[in-house]
């Protein structure tokens, strides 16, 4: 049984059934590092492909979040989330930037707040972004990710 989809790469937690009938959970969280993201590119590639990259990025992000967590809403729900309702992103991706910190017993880089970002229009987008993403890259590269 897959606990988290990810048609991105093969690294999946699984849980395994034993002998006996019940499961091993030993790899159900593997908390496995995500991916350091090049802010400026992501940020061409959204406005040339007319936002589908921020769907992208939205999965990969949300499912990241949930592979080394093992909480979260997991990258499908994020993407259909953020299709639907995209102005929720805008605080559900920094309440769990802020988890994974104070989980990692670190200060959170913002706070809720960040989201309001979403008030100013254009320029709100990419304050959010260079803030989630920048934070995001932090983590990740002090955890050993390689830089974008």
């Amino acid at each position: 049984m897959v606990i988290a989809e990810d048609v991105f790469s093969a690294n999946l937690p699984v849980l395994r059934a034993t002998e006996d009938g019940s499961f091993d959970m030993s790899n159900a969280v593997s908390q496995a590092v995500g991916q350091q993201r090049a802010i400026g590119t992501w940020i061409i590639i959204t406005i040339l492909t007319f936002g589908v990259a921020a769907i992208v990025w939205t999965y990969k992000t949300h499912l990241e979040l949930f592979n080394y967590r093992g909480q979260g809403i997991g990258g499908m729900l994020g993407a259909v989330i953020y299709i639907f309702a995209g102005f929720l992103t805008f605080f559900l991706v920094p309440n769990e930037v802020i988890k994974l910190y104070e989980e990692d017993g670190r200060a959170a880089p913002f706070t809720w707040k960040i989201g309001l970002w979403f008030l100013l229009p254009l320029i709100g987008g990419f304050i959010w972004f260079n803030s989630v993403q920048g934070a995001l890259n932090e983590f990740w590269g002090s955890k050993g990710a390689a830089a974008p």
